[in-house]
């Protein structure tokens, strides 16, 4: 019974993150109730983005782009590549840092894109110290999705939001 009983919490546990998860955006909300109790860090793994959202009728892409200082001034797109080399799913859900559906509250996102701009302008400069960046932008674009490719609706339907700038 012992050898049984560890395993057999672990599936319970996992079990109940990814339905708490799944569920309480919607479901828990439009009931007037906040959900059963789920630690952020079971929230942040289990809510990941990209891979789940292949219903929409959109297309969702987050740029990050830094205001570069000296003689030219301007805002520049950062290829996020450079600064996450992961593949794409685990980029977007990085960044996504939520909580796109309000899991948790307004601060804690403000506080999380805050530190993720911190880190990602201070890797930039230290990398890059001809394109000095003062500030940074977190923006998620969308388009229309297409049977025709990722990209294909993308030219002239990009609509921003901007999530965090300092």
């Amino acid at each position: 019974m012992g050898g049984r009983l560890l395993p057999s919490v672990l599936i319970v546990a996992v079990l109940y993150a990814n339905v708490t998860v799944i569920v309480r955006p919607v479901t828990w909300q439009l009931l007037g109730w906040e959900g059963p109790p789920i630690p952020a860090w079971a929230g942040d793994a289990l809510h990941v983005f990209g891979v789940f959202w292949t219903y929409e009728s959109i297309n969702r892409d987050v740029q990050v782009e830094g205001f570069r200082t000296g003689d030219r001034p301007r805002w520049i797109r950062l290829d996020v590549r450079e600064l996450m080399p992961f593949s794409r799913g685990e980029r977007m859900s990085r960044l996504w840092a939520d909580r796109r559906i309000g899991t948790f509250p307004q601060r804690t996102r403000e506080q999380a894109l805050a530190f993720q701009a911190r880190r990602i302008r201070e890797r930039w400069n230290r990398t890059h110290p001809e394109d000095h960046l003062s500030r940074i932008r977190i923006v998620e674009q969308t388009w229309p999705r297409s049977h025709e490719g990722y990209e294909a609706e993308k030219a002239g339907n990009v609509r921003r939001q901007v999530w965090y700038q300092d």
